[in-house]
């Protein structure tokens, strides 16, 4: 080997190191956050398939290599399925249906006990955009009801259960301010009862400044606006 050649082969292998890590973690921005559309569709151990029923419906059979290991029928709005963990608890879970901001989803979550994927959720209780962050421990996903109006929920678990801790409304229409009980650009709530705004504590910030609302839910946005970069 040449010494111009031992000279660059540290800068080489920086540079090829440099590259498996960005591949293994291009989905998390510089916030932690990932976009769960993006999450791997199989899995080292398992893979998914699923097939539209006449109905429109989706039977989705996981296989635990060649093996079938079950097979469930749901309402979400598309047979796709990602592999992720969910729930924090170092086993991967299932999250079906992700599609675009107006679908709905389902999350299966991996039951130690029986080796198998238990469904947590209501079909309808999941809709929107998805980001998660492994160290926060908490997903957060944005929809909206409207043209002029974004929602951000934040989830967490208590126990098997996912529950809205927080919720952000975003307004770029003044003139639904008073359709919708709100006076600013971004209202912040606690859950997600948005029909119960005039409830005493259930506001927890109003204002109209984005470098007012908490340091997390800026970040939360910003790594929105990066998925969008992303699709």
């Amino acid at each position: 080997m040449t010494t111009f050649f031992k000279s660059i082969l540290p800068i080489v292998m920086a540079i090829i190191a440099l590259g498996c890590y960005a591949q293994t973690n291009k989905y998390v921005d510089i916030n932690g956050y990932y976009n769960l559309m993006n999450a791997p569709q199989t899995n080292s151990k398992y893979k998914a398939q699923s097939t539209e029923n006449e109905d429109g419906s989706y039977t989705t059979n996981i296989y635990n290599g060649k093996k079938l290991l079950q097979s469930f029928k749901h309402e979400a709005t598309s047979g796709e399925v990602r592999f992720a963990d969910l729930n924090f608890d170092g086993y991967v879970d299932l999250f079906v249906g992700p599609a675009s901001s107006r679908t709905y989803n389902t999350i299966y979550l991996y039951n130690k006990k029986t080796g198998k994927f238990v469904p947590t959720q209501k079909e309808a209780s999941l809709n929107g955009f998805f980001l998660v962050n492994d160290n926060k421990k908490h997903f957060v996903s944005m929809g909206s009801n409207g043209a002029s109006s974004t929602i951000y929920s934040k989830y967490i678990w208590n126990g098997n259960k996912l529950e809205v801790s927080e919720s952000l409304m975003v307004f770029s229409d003044p003139s639904e301010y008073a359709e919708n009980g709100v006076t600013t650009k971004f209202t912040l709530i606690k859950g997600n009862d948005f029909y119960s705004l005039k409830s005493i504590g259930c506001v927890k910030l109003r204002t109209n400044k984005f470098n007012k609302l908490p340091k997390e839910w800026q970040i939360i946005i910003y790594s929105f606006d990066d998925m969008y970069y992303q699709l």
